[in-house]
């Protein structure tokens, strides 16, 4: 339940996604470490997932990386991922009754010879001896930009969610469940002028957590939180900040028993907190 958009000036890392200096050391991995998350393995064990090495290329984005296995004091379990894949993100969750591992690949696909962003969803295997193939997704609904896992319902289980591009080139929100041997979609947002980034974290008062977009119109950004509502993505919550130019940082913080959560977004050393008001 982790995103990290790789390539920009402007980046999200949830709660769960750990930083390269969170790990435990030594981490024997090629650098840079882009993600790293937690998940349990078939027997129960607990899991990092390491998304590392690789680089950007001139589109921007990352080639040659790979997704690694590790216990949560850093030893390396298994690191066999096939960097042809070009992984280029990497989430955890509850899908289809299991523990999984969202991987966002980069490849081509039996019936479209173009490369593209495709959803690999597997489970680890016991003792994190490797990955088990759960859904090789070719496509969604609609082309791919970013994807997530996040139970946007309160149901218990994770919904798949995606930002797709739409018929006019912009971006909506959708999210997808499990349905015996694939994923369906359920629900779909409006298409949103400057939607740029996803990331997905407990920032509301309702039950569940948002997926939250980040949409830009020069120096100012805003940020819109869909909740699943029957079958319909409703807005829930927004809050817009004035950014001005050069490199921002931003990551979700998640609502607590104490803190009603936000978005805390860094310039250099000056760090602001926004909190998510009604949209109404």
């Amino acid at each position: 339940m982790h995103a990290i958009c790789l390539g920009l000036l402007l980046f999200a890392l949830t709660p769960h996604a750990r930083a390269q200096s969170d790990l435990p050391g030594p981490f024997p991995l090629p650098a840079p470490v882009h993600a790293v998350v937690t998940t349990r393995s078939a027997d129960g064990q607990p899991i990092l997932g390491i998304l590392h090495g690789g680089g950007l290329d001139a589109q921007g984005h990352l080639r040659g990386a790979a997704v690694a296995l590790a216990t949560p004091t850093g030893t390396v379990l298994w690191d066999g991922f096939n960097r042809g894949l070009h992984p280029w993100h990497l989430c955890s969750g509850r899908f289809a009754g299991k523990d999984v591992l969202l991987v966002g690949v980069r490849k081509t696909a039996p019936f479209d010879p173009q490369e593209a962003p495709r959803p690999f969803l597997y489970t680890v295997k016991p003792g994190g001896a490797g990955l088990s193939k759960v859904w090789l997704g070719t496509s969604l609904a609609r082309p791919l930009f970013a994807l997530d896992l996040a139970d946007l319902d309160a149901r218990g289980e994770d919904e798949l969610v995606a930002l797709e591009y739409g018929p006019t080139g912009r971006l909506s929100v959708a999210a997808y469940r499990w349905r015996g041997f694939g994923v369906e979609g359920i629900a779909r947002s409006e298409e949103i002028d400057g939607a740029c980034e996803l990331a997905c974290e407990d920032v509301s008062a309702s039950p569940g957590k948002e997926a939250v977009v980040r949409t830009a119109r020069g120096g100012r950004y805003t940020f819109l939180a869909y909740q699943l509502q029957g079958e319909e993505l409703t807005v829930v919550a927004r809050v817009a900040v004035t950014v001005g130019e050069g490199p921002v940082q931003w990551r979700l913080v998640a609502r607590s028993e104490t803190d009603p959560g936000g978005i805390l977004i860094q310039r250099g050393a000056v760090q602001r907190l926004l909190r998510f008001v009604s949209p109404s």
